[in-house]
């Protein structure tokens, strides 16, 4: 805490609701056109803190018009004032891109979906999921790969769970902050079955994560598609 100026002090201190720091300044008095006074606070983000988190500084400044007159003045009488303002910050979310190898495809076909999921530095991720839904008709047909950019020790990202449509990727350790950006690359084969219903089917993931770990009240996401469109297949028949 840096305070500027002359006859200032500052009291530094929880404040009531339990939620952050209160400091109070006790400027004195501040004569009109007199130099300004300024209060300056440096403060760092608990390094436990989740992506995508906010933060929101709130000031107020209390004083009088008219000087005190004793102990049997009144803040009426003084003319009481009280002005504030709020300064918000917060921290990088992930990102997420979805893609698909093949743009246009027939029935029975298969394409390779592509999940790639950016992690901002500096920030933590808890109880991290990545989820995916195949349209209608598209099936899940394996072959699946994970690659990674930025990383010290890679985490460990296994085969997804299969449930209907729905894959599920969970990881078993939380995403601790870093001083880099860093990727997770999940990719997958599926094939185009003749139960598709869609003539532009459409894929999509989403990376779930908490901002406190094992508190869903404060999970965050991110989803991304893909988009491919079903080709006319064609049917022979022979009449006899």
């Amino acid at each position: 805490c840096k305070v500027t100026g002359t006859g200032a002090s500052t009291r530094v201190e929880a404040d009531n609701a339990g939620t952050g720091t209160l400091i109070t300044w006790n400027a004195g008095r501040l004569d009109g056109g007199a130099a300004a006074k300024t209060l300056q606070v440096i403060a760092k983000v608990d390094g436990a803190a989740g992506a995508g988190s906010g933060y929101t500084n709130k000031a107020e400044l209390v004083g009088f018009t008219l000087p005190s007159a004793g102990l049997t003045d009144t803040p009426a009488r003084r003319g009481d004032r009280a002005v504030g303002g709020e300064a918000a910050v917060r921290l990088d979310e992930a990102s997420i891109d979805k893609s698909v190898d093949k743009p246009s495809v027939p029935v029975g076909e298969t394409v390779r979906y592509t999940i790639t999921t950016t992690l901002p530095a500096h920030a933590n991720f808890y109880d991290v999921t990545f989820k995916d839904q195949l349209p209608i008709g598209v099936t899940y047909a394996g072959n699946h790969a994970v690659s990674f950019t930025g990383w010290t020790a890679n985490p460990t990202v296994g085969e997804p769970s299969v449930s209907g449509r729905d894959l599920t990727w969970t990881l078993p350790q939380d995403i601790a902050l870093h001083t880099q950006t860093r990727t997770i690359t999940v990719s997958f084969d599926a094939v185009v079955t003749s139960g598709v219903t869609a003539a532009k089917p459409l894929n999509n993931a989403t990376f779930t994560w908490n901002q406190v770990k094992g508190n869903n009240g404060t999970q965050k996401s991110k989803t991304d598609d893909a988009e491919g469109t079903l080709l006319n297949h064609r049917l022979d028949a022979v009449k006899k």
